[in-house]
């Protein structure tokens, strides 16, 4: 898995080699650079693009990435596998949570969609529910809007053991994203016996069982969002999800496996 120009002298050196090709997947260059305005060359996303169409298979990083990369650019269709990132679910010791507190991750990235939730928590304010929330991850500007927002308690970048601390403590994380390849927040979520909210658009919904109550249809809808993060503050879901993850969707060792048999079999 390289980055940048190095892909298209790696892709000549294959091709010369006459070996086969695997594309793993944990990000569209081309979506992300939309969605987040990161400015990339647009001839370093060109060679992206040539570079997965030239493989032989691409692996997305879960199950739901694949689908969703193949619904929104089906000319990758026909390579997409997946294999579940590896991850080790290890819940660790139940501490007293905090009342109506909220994690978000991913700083004031556009991708996050982050605002939507923070708009929803707004309507449940005004309904009476003191509602806090605590905002991880890097902030890319400091006069972002998210940062005005009374509510909100930043909390940037820390060291896992801390961040991990502080999610013990908090009863719902909610991750909302516009596209999310894996997510391995939820897996710290997961063991930090938090409620989950997640976006249809999170890859890692996939190594577990949810329902109409955990998941978002509509991540910009912001009734959905107050109506469900509401229940999820009253009923907690955390050990029902922990209950429905499948080792062999997504431990180290099975991810391993699969990625192993999916190269034999090229």
């Amino acid at each position: 898995d390289l980055s940048g120009y190095e892909r298209k002298y790696a892709l000549k050196l294959i091709k010369l080699l006459h070996k086969k090709m695997v594309f793993l997947l944990h990000g569209y260059m081309r979506y992300e650079d939309e969605i987040n305005n990161w400015g990339y060359p647009s001839d370093l996303m060109d060679e992206n693009d040539r570079v997965m169409m030239a493989s032989d298979k691409i692996i997305a990083v879960s199950e739901n990435y694949s689908k969703w990369i193949a619904e929104r650019y089906p000319q990758f269709k026909d390579k997409l596998t997946y294999v579940n990132n590896g991850v080790t679910i290890s819940p660790r010791q139940k501490v007293a949570k905090e009342k109506n507190v909220i994690a978000l991750s991913g700083g004031d990235r556009t991708i996050k969609a982050n605002m939507y939730v923070c708009r929803a928590v707004e309507i449940l304010r005004n309904q009476g529910l003191d509602i806090k929330i605590k905002l991880f991850g890097h902030i890319y500007n400091n006069d972002s809007d998210i940062l005005q927002i009374p509510f909100i308690e930043r909390m940037d970048q820390m060291q896992k053991d801390e961040y991990l601390d502080y999610l013990d403590k908090i009863p719902l994380f909610v991750v909302n994203s516009e596209s999310e390849p894996f997510g391995l927040v939820v897996a710290d979520a997961i063991n930090c016996h938090c409620s989950l909210l997640m976006s249809r658009y999170i890859g890692a919904s996939s190594i577990m069982k949810t329902t109409d109550k955990d998941i978002v249809s509509d991540n910009h809808d912001i009734k959905e969002l107050a109506d469900k993060i509401k229940y999820l503050l009253e009923h907690d879901n955390s050990d029902r999800l922990l209950s429905t993850v499948d080792p062999r969707k997504c431990s180290p060792e099975a991810s391993c496996q699969r990625l192993v048999s999916i190269c034999k079999s090229l």
